[in-house]
């Protein structure tokens, strides 16, 4: 175990693990991570996350993956039920993961810059979702259940292929839709 890694953890409830080359989660983080509450471990090439995450983590708010190499996410990762804020962007997603749509308390997801064609109808299940980027992906569509995130005041859809926008884009209380 790395002894560094096992002081931030104790130490720590937000750690900076950004730019060390990590291909994976780091181990200590299963034995000492249940205090922490935001991780930035951006701009590594974890190509996928483990599964014991969504138990060994409960008290995590925030996780930033920016410029990771994921292309999927494990069905464990459902158990982060404090999750808030998840960025994803800059990553290797074709579609967006089915496991987000049970993190019920999350209010922004970033996905952008991703290669992601098609938004699943169950966004709608999101419904503390306040900012949502899908910038940059392949989008054509978008679901009309998008109307059902609720507190939803951002949105951002530049530089997708989006044919048209739902008439619930309009949703009375969207401060920003950029597309």
């Amino acid at each position: 175990m790395d002894q560094e890694l096992i002081n931030d953890l104790k130490s720590k409830q937000i750690l900076h693990w950004n730019a060390r080359n990590f291909v994976a989660l780091p181990n200590e983080l299963f034995k000492f991570g249940s205090g922490v509450t935001e991780i930035y471990i951006r701009w590594n090439n974890i190509h996928k996350l483990p599964a014991w995450m969504g138990h060994s983590l409960p008290s995590l708010t925030n996780l930033y993956l920016e410029f990771n190499k994921l292309s999927e996410l494990p069905a464990e990762f459902s158990l982060l039920t404090n999750l808030k804020v998840l960025h994803l962007d800059s990553n290797n997603f074709s579609a967006v993961p089915d496991v987000l749509f049970q993190l019920h308390s999350l209010e922004c997801l970033n996905l952008s810059r991703n290669a992601i064609e098609w938004l699943p109808v169950e966004i709608g299940a999101l419904k503390n979702l306040e900012h949502l980027d899908l910038s940059n992906n392949l989008l054509q569509f978008l679901p009309l259940e998008i109307y059902h995130c609720g507190k939803l005041r951002n949105l951002f859809l530049n530089d997708n292929k989006l044919l048209y926008l739902p008439r619930t884009i309009t949703h009375p209380f969207l401060q920003r839709a950029y597309h």
